[in-house]
């Protein structure tokens, strides 16, 4: 049930925004691929849509009201992904509340938006969304799964898998964690390095936004955005975001966590820790101190096999 109450909604929603599209299509002369798309869709084609409904000051508020909830809910998913190391393993903000440094991150990050309000706000915008995203991300999860495969190992992944559901895990899934998705994530990765170096990226400028072009009927058979060259500075700027987000997964991550030595038994597929040594990311223990829980929860119960 839940699942046809979501299908129907999302056909409703696709009538809804492809009638605008259709609409916006037909009273500009525009091919209904390039009418709008992204930020233009959400302040442009629905926008131009509300002004010519009856009632539209309330339907106008409805809209933008939704797109506010739509931002503070993804808003929640965010800083608790970024308070949480902050505050609990980094322990930046001492013994503060918690709730303090989600507001101080919070205002931070409103201030940061405010970049975005200006006139030339929506170009800030496409250099954010086009550089600071894609690849980062996609280093994120090479660094995941990697972490998974090798550093964590299949083995122990698999003996949490049964340990959480009594099944051990499938030899599909173990062949692709370990091999066939870190070697697609990296030729895209490497892929998207040089098509970036060898490619000229570009950004929507917009054009034919005058008022005044309603009246000469320009903008009936003209697009409103053209695609232009990006400066040297901005893919400068682009870059240095770019490894403002990956660097520190690697800095960190080695400094904190790794030793020469056991970065060489990660290679090796598995990591070794010897009882009574310390090494840089462990402490001294005793073998009567050894109890691994491979599970993701505490059920109380402990397990003497060797990581």
């Amino acid at each position: 049930r839940q699942l046809q109450s979501k299908f129907y909604w999302q056909v409703l929603a696709g009538l809804c925004i492809y009638s605008i599209l259709g609409f916006r299509s037909f009273k500009t002369g525009v091919s209904i691929d390039d009418v709008s798309a992204g930020s233009g869709l959400t302040f442009v084609a629905i926008t131009e849509a509300v002004t010519q409904m009856n009632g539209t000051p309330f339907f106008a508020f409805v809209f933008f009201f939704m797109l506010f909830n739509l931002g503070i809910s993804s808003q929640f998913g965010t800083l608790a992904g970024l308070v949480t190391p902050l505050y609990n393993d980094l322990k930046l903000f001492g013994k503060a509340r918690k709730e303090l440094c989600v507001a101080i991150l919070a205002i931070f990050f409103c201030l940061i938006g405010l970049l975005f309000t200006p006139g030339n706000g929506e170009y800030m915008l496409q250099l954010f969304n086009n550089f600071p995203v894609t690849m980062p991300l996609l280093v994120v999860g090479i660094t995941e799964i990697v972490a998974t495969g090798w550093i964590f190992g299949i083995d122990n992944f698999d003996k949490a898998i049964i340990d959480m559901t009594g099944a051990p895990c499938p030899l599909y899934f173990k062949i692709c964690i370990k091999y066939v998705s870190p070697a697609i994530m990296v030729v895209l990765l490497a892929w998207l390095m040089v098509n970036s170096i060898i490619s000229v990226d570009t950004y929507q400028a917009f054009v034919n936004c005058n008022p005044d072009d309603a009246a000469l009927n320009i903008n009936k058979t003209m697009m409103f955005t053209v695609d232009k060259p990006l400066p040297g500075w901005a893919r400068a700027v682009g870059g240095l975001m770019i490894v403002a987000c990956v660097l520190p997964i690697a800095v960190y991550g080695v400094w904190k966590h790794m030793t020469w030595e056991e970065i060489k038994q990660a290679i090796n597929g598995r990591r070794v820790y010897v009882i009574g040594e310390a090494s840089k990311s462990s402490v001294t223990v005793s073998p009567a101190d050894v109890k691994v829980n491979y599970a993701a929860h505490d059920d109380g119960n402990e397990y003497n096999n060797p990581i």
